[in-house]
C-alpha cells in the first residue's frame, strides 16, 4: 500500500508540474507559446494518468467521481473524433475554442480527484496497523 501511495504522490506532483511550469514559463519569457505547450503537456499527462490509474488502481482506492470524469473524457474524445472526421471548418473552430475553455476545467477536476485519492491513501497508510513500531 505504501508503494501505491508513493506512486500516487509522484503522479500528483507530475500533474502539478505540468500545470505550473508552463504558467511560469509564460510569465518569465512573456511568450504565450508556453501556454500552448502547457495545454498539450497537461492533456497528455492527465490522460496518461487517467488510463494508468483506471487500470492499475484498486477500486477501493478510487474516488467516487473518477467514473464520471472518465465518461466526460470519453465523450469529449468521441465528439472530437466525429468533428475532425467531418468537413466543416466552422465546427472545427468551435471545437477548438470549446476545448480551450473546457480543458482547464477538466485539468482542475482531475487534479482534485488525484489529490483526494492521494489524501485517502495517506490516511490509510497512517493507520496504526500499517505503521511499523
Amino acid at each position: 500500500m505504501r508503494t501505491t501511495l508513493y506512486l500516487k504522490q509522484a503522479d500528483l506532483a507530475i500533474q502539478l508540474a505540468a500545470v505550473i511550469l508552463p504558467i511560469f514559463g509564460t510569465i518569465k519569457f512573456l511568450d504565450l507559446s508556453f501556454m500552448l505547450v502547457g495545454y498539450l503537456a497537461v492533456g497528455f499527462t492527465q490522460i496518461s494518468s487517467c488510463v494508468v490509474n483506471g487500470l492499475a488502481l484498486p477500486a477501493e482506492y478510487k474516488h467516487k467521481h473518477r467514473i464520471a470524469y472518465q465518461y466526460v473524457l470519453a465523450s469529449i474524445g468521441l465528439i472530437t473524433i466525429a468533428v475532425l472526421a467531418g468537413r466543416s471548418d466552422d465546427q472545427r473552430m468551435f471545437l477548438f475554442y470549446a476545448l480551450m475553455v473546457f480543458s482547464p476545467v477538466l485539468a482542475v477536476w482531475y487534479t482534485w480527484l488525484s489529490y483526494k485519492e492521494t489524501k485517502f491513501l495517506k490516511a490509510l497508510v497512517m493507520r496504526p496497523q500499517f505503521t511499523r513500531i
